[in-house]
């Protein structure tokens, strides 16, 4: 039997060694993506250039719809600008991202195509580059943009169709409180935009994950290497590696929020309190952690080839969009920073403040009646509804911390991160009603109905 300072070690050498690899894996991509020659591109670079300069630098598809509607153009041209950059030594270019700063964006990207550069984006990963200049060899702006937007609705669908097989009935419910929960806050038209369409897909893959983790028998023995814990802990932590390599720190939350949720609501064993903070702990953890290495490992190659002082410029934007910073004539602040992004829902804050009460009512309701009947059942639900409670207030947390960002940005991306809130408030309340509707049917027909934590 191993030890429990040998099983430490022997985590801290595989998270370290993959923490590496990862990153070595992302520079190759970025490498390969870089080694397609710029002239093949040109053509279709072109053309987008051409159809957001008739849109404008941020466009509504159609006047009548919400802000959900607006088409983040300007930062579409940066993300153009850097991956049509011509190519002197891939390895290089993958880590130095390359671009022109125009007199405006139009001005920058049409230079790009020209295979001018003035200056770099060395902070961020720039991962959409991996998809995007293969796509530009054959595809123009719009035509990328259907090919996000069926990607979002086929992913959306795995998993509505894995949730249903997983949990029935339940499962059922919560698929369509997961795609109303999209719908309600633009989700669709946020897929077809460029920018955000990768923190919405990797959050919809990593659901599929975590569906199919909640099915397995992990080892329970505390000097197991492969304990649940340090499963979930990896997976999550790849999670949070693929959204710092492809976000452009638009909605990264979501890729935590959702399949973190979608674990809990389809455990199958019953669950104690100390589980939940140890499998709550293990995921957190790990999407912090690998959101974290993954960026200083950045950093830190860009710094070793470029002899630049990346980790410099890094550290002073991230105190900006802290609020480190103050700007004249403009309150910064974590409450102003929440009220910013409540600002754009209209009408749906009434839905989004309806379902966190509903929730809270759910879950008083869950421990006055565990209190009188002791129901393993009901403390199961108990538990589950208490960890999506507090997932779902990782989005505040994030506004607060990053006061500065989501401010600025409030109205155009990151009020979609409150996907992550409405999504386990709505669950919480779907699973107490479930449950209660269950038992009046009796447990035979609970058993036969759902396959989750409420069997």
């Amino acid at each position: 039997m191993l030890t429990n300072k040998c099983v430490v070690g022997k985590r801290v050498l595989i998270v370290a060694l993959s923490t590496i690899m990862v990153g070595i894996l992302f520079w190759l991509l970025m490498a390969a993506a870089y080694a397609i020659p710029s002239t093949q591109l040109t053509t279709k670079a072109n053309q987008s250039r051409a159809i957001l300069k008739q849109e404008g630098v941020l466009w509504m598809q159609n006047a009548a719809l919400t802000s959900g509607a607006h088409y983040d153009n300007y930062t579409t041209y940066h993300m153009l600008n850097i991956a049509v950059q011509s190519v002197d030594n891939p390895f290089l270019d993958a880590v130095s991202s390359r671009l022109y700063q125009g007199s405006d964006p139009d001005d920058g990207l049409m230079h790009a195509i020209a295979g001018e550069s003035n200056a770099a984006y060395q902070r961020y990963w720039h991962g959409y580059v991996t998809f995007l200049r293969p796509l530009l060899v054959f595809f123009d702006i719009k035509q990328i943009r259907l090919i996000c937007q069926t990607t979002f609705f086929v992913l959306l669908v795995a998993v509505v169709a894995r949730l249903t097989m997983r949990m029935r009935m339940g499962g059922g419910i919560l698929s369509l409180i997961l795609t109303g929960s999209h719908c309600i806050l633009g989700a669709a038209q946020a897929a077809e935009t460029l920018p955000f369409f990768s923190s919405f897909a990797i959050s919809l893959v990593a659901s599929l994950v975590a569906i199919s983790l909640s099915q397995r028998s992990f080892n329970r023995v505390s000097s197991g290497v492969w304990s649940e814990s340090f499963v979930l802990f990896l997976t999550f932590g790849a999670t949070g590696a693929l959204t710092v390599f492809f976000d452009f720190l638009d909605n990264p939350i979501l890729s935590f929020c959702i399949p973190a949720c979608i674990y809990f609501c389809c455990i199958r064993e019953r669950l104690t309190l100390r589980r939940v903070i140890g499998l709550f702990a293990a995921i957190g953890l790990g999407w912090c952690f690998g959101y974290a290495a993954l960026w200083v490992f950045k950093w830190a190659a860009t710094a070793l080839v470029t002899g630049e002082d990346v980790f410099g410029q890094a550290f002073n934007q991230a105190f900006i969009l802290t609020g480190g910073i103050e700007r004249e004539g403009i309150e910064r602040g974590p409450l102003q920073a929440i009220a910013a992004n409540l600002r754009p829902l209209g009408f749906m804050r009434a839905v989004l403040f309806a379902s966190l009460i509903g929730a809270l009512v759910c879950i008083l309701s869950s421990v006055i009646r565990y209190f009188r009947t002791k129901d393993d059942k009901l403390k199961t639900l108990l538990l589950v509804s208490v960890a999506l409670l507090l997932i779902s207030f990782v989005p505040y947390l994030w506004y607060a911390v990053l006061s500065d960002h989501s401010i600025m940005h409030a109205g155009l991306m990151t009020y979609r991160d409150q996907i992550g809130a409405l999504f386990p408030w709505l669950a919480i309340i779907a699973l107490t009603v479930l449950l209660a509707y269950q038992k009046r049917k009796g447990a035979k027909e609970i058993d036969e109905s759902n396959r989750s934590f409420l069997d």
